[in-house]
């Protein structure tokens, strides 16, 4: 992530399925999709927002994700 200012930060995120550890799959059969993301604050939540796009034919061709933190005070 690249900090933008004291509220945005943004970046590049990839996930990857690689299998079970015992039966590794090839790069075929694995998934992977890679987010552009942004990092920002909303009412004292910390909020993590992308699109990303999948590769191979296992995964979808685009996503869109949100995580969403706050305090428990």
């Amino acid at each position: 992530m690249r900090k933008i200012n004291d509220e945005l930060e943004l970046g590049i995120e990839h996930y990857a399925g690689l299998g079970a550890m015992s039966n590794l799959q090839g790069w075929k059969n694995q998934e992977h999709t890679t987010y552009v993301a942004a990092d920002f604050k909303v009412k004292g939540m910390e909020v993590n927002f992308g699109v990303g796009h999948g590769y191979q034919k296992a995964e979808d061709d685009w996503v869109i994700k949100s995580i969403v933190a706050f305090p428990f005070n």
